[in-house]
């Protein structure tokens, strides 16, 4: 009888844990409104260290005052658009661009992991910044990456090959009949 009412205890705690995990809400979503939300990344602490967020280059801040707030420093952007889900609740997307493909990825890990400490009250830690939070994080919406910066020159999707890459041959036809004489 005890042993029934154990293994009934263990069964319910492995739901319950289930559930509790199975309800957690998506890592770009956070549990402030949007003019709270906004107000704490307008303000953030971007400016600091070698090893802040943007490693102390000056960081100019402007937004609209509601739903999209830039970040720039040194040639680099990070645009942050911000969506209300209820009173209480946000969800953030990040799109940043940057010297190139790379740089520009590297930057955004950096700025979510900026975001997340801003928004859930606690430090920004270099150490996350390398992607320990952004790895969960969506992608950035099509329309959010091209408003980043407009000068931004368009990177290569991944996959595709540059032409001068120094391994690269002649472009592949889409159709594989194509191009081969009959």
């Amino acid at each position: 009888m005890i042993r029934v009412a154990v293994g009934g205890m263990v069964a319910l705690g492995a739901v319950g844990s289930v559930y509790l995990v199975g309800f957690r809400p998506p890592p770009d979503e956070f549990a402030l409104g949007r003019a709270q939300a906004y107000q704490r990344l307008a303000t953030a602490p971007l400016r600091s260290k070698k090893d802040g967020v943007f490693r102390g280059i000056p960081v100019n801040v402007h937004g609209n005052g509601l739903g999209d707030l830039h970040w720039d420093a040194g040639g680099q952007a990070c645009t942050l658009g911000l969506t209300r889900l209820s009173d209480i609740s946000t969800r953030v997307a990040v799109s940043c661009t940057g010297i190139d493909s790379l740089s520009a990825e590297h930057l955004r890990d950096r700025v979510i992991e900026q975001v997340d400490a801003t928004l859930t009250g606690r430090p920004f830690d270099p150490r996350k910044a390398d992607g320990a939070t952004s790895y969960r994080w969506p992608a950035p919406p099509v329309a959010l990456a091209q408003s980043a910066s407009p000068t931004q020159l368009p990177t290569r999707p991944a996959g595709m090959v540059n032409a001068s890459d120094s391994d690269a041959g002649p472009p592949l036809p889409a159709d594989p009949a194509e191009g081969h004489e009959q």
